[in-house]
């Protein structure tokens, strides 16, 4: 019989961890945040107030297979609700930048939201989306200018920059910007090798993870939520 290589055995191990994970952590996250208990209920009404953005956005900027999943955005939202961060910070403008002016629009006290992009003519397609449907667009950057600034830590980040080689680049600067008890989501985990990589850099910076895998779109996408 061959011998099963290390870098196979270490796939295996991993695939093995990651199914664990899946079947464990919707557990491990309702108790981390008991809200979740009321979640079913929960989502389906803030489905609906998100629906229309979703389609207009769809409709007229990109294609559900590019934005944020709305399974994600519903997760992010009762999220926001739940913590009230008064610092966020939205790598990757499009739909989620939606998703975030529409909660600060609402909150009471608004929190700080800076939208981030790597590419300017993506930036000025949300800055227009977010005026159009009235939702504010103030502290939209670029990246560059944006991480060489001393920059506050940030309560809430969600990372979802670029492509995933720009995204894998940046990864330890983003979670050098969150806060003590801060949360971070980082989509397209089902990505290769990116998944791997960021799940390793977060148990190497002392973050608690969660996979969201339970929350996947029809394009099998994912998510991990990590907290400091």
């Amino acid at each position: 019989m061959a011998a099963i290589s290390p870098g196979k055995r270490r796939r295996l191990r991993d695939n093995l961890e990651q199914a664990v994970r899946w079947r464990l952590d919707p557990l491990r996250l309702q108790k981390k945040f008991p809200f979740l208990e009321n979640y079913p209920q929960m989502s389906l009404d803030i489905r609906q107030e998100l629906l229309p953005y979703y389609h207009r956005y769809v409709a007229a900027v990109s294609t559900p297979d590019a934005a944020i999943s709305l399974e994600l955005a519903v997760f992010v939202t009762s999220l926001l609700r739940d913590r009230r961060p008064q610092r966020i910070l939205d790598l990757g403008s499009g739909f989620s930048s939606a998703v975030f002016r529409y909660y600060q629009k609402k909150a009471v006290p608004p929190p700080e939201v800076w939208s981030i992009d790597d590419s300017s003519a993506w930036l000025e397609k949300t800055r227009a989306f977010l005026k159009a449907q009235g939702l504010p667009g103030e502290r939209l950057a670029g990246w560059d200018e944006f991480s060489q600034q001393e920059l506050q830590p940030f309560d809430f980040l969600f990372h979802d920059l670029g492509s995933i080689t720009v995204r894998t680049q940046t990864l330890a600067r983003v979670l050098s910007l969150a806060a003590p008890g801060g949360i971070v989501i980082l989509d397209d985990m089902q990505k290769v090798p990116y998944g791997e990589y960021a799940r390793k850099l977060l148990k190497q910076e002392k973050f608690h993870s969660f996979s969201l895998k339970f929350l996947r779109d029809q394009f099998h996408r994912y998510a991990f939520l990590a907290i400091r």
